[in-house]
């Protein structure tokens, strides 16, 4: 009850989002321990609170807070949320893939297990590309073939597909030279007018 009195005082003097991470954090800590009383319309209503809040923390950045709040946003959304709340389900999924991979502590087995609801959920290519592009960069990371085919997919798919036979490698070397010298050289002048 009082979550949701600050929720409509705050509303009605649009100042929601100056007291959001009050709010959000409130409902977090009370409303998990009142999940079964909570009506479905308010449960959704906490979860775009959530995914409001986890997208402003990128923003600061805090990507340890936006995982929290996807995290918290996701577990307010019931079993059919791909179908219910469609949108929202995306947001929040989005929010916790990106923060989960941004943060030092971010969590890998739960960017994995979000990375694969969306690529399980999404309904086209277009809403899985965000998503895909960090699935790359994790990639990369271990398997940097396998991020090379997964990138050639994403432009396959994108209508803009690769035929790397076409491509002279001689050239494609001598360009990631001439671009690695750039920065290499941009990074020793940064540095010397530091000191």
């Amino acid at each position: 009850k009082l979550v949701t009195a600050l929720i409509k005082n705050a509303s009605a003097v649009n100042e929601l989002d100056s007291v959001l991470f009050v709010v959000v954090d409130l409902i977090n800590r009370i409303g998990s321990s009142h999940d079964a009383t909570s009506s479905p319309k308010e449960r959704a209503l906490f979860a775009e609170l959530n995914s409001r809040a986890g997208s402003k923390a990128i923003t600061v950045p805090d990507f340890a807070g936006a995982a929290k709040y996807a995290e918290n946003g996701i577990a307010f959304l019931s079993d059919s949320c791909w179908e219910t709340h469609y949108d929202l389900s995306l947001c929040l999924y989005e929010t916790a893939v990106l923060s989960h991979f941004s943060s030092l502590e971010g969590n890998r087995d739960q960017l994995m297990k979000r990375i694969n609801a969306v690529f399980e959920h999404a309904k086209d290519f277009s809403d899985q590309f965000g998503i895909h592009c960090v699935w790359i960069k994790v990639l990369s990371m271990t398997d940097l073939s396998r991020a090379i085919e997964e990138s050639l997919n994403a432009l396959e798919r994108l209508g803009e597909p690769l035929n790397l036979e076409s491509i002279d490698s001689n050239i494609v070397r001598g360009e990631l030279m001439k671009r690695k010298e750039q920065f290499s050289g941009e990074r020793k002048k940064k540095f010397s007018s530091s000191n």
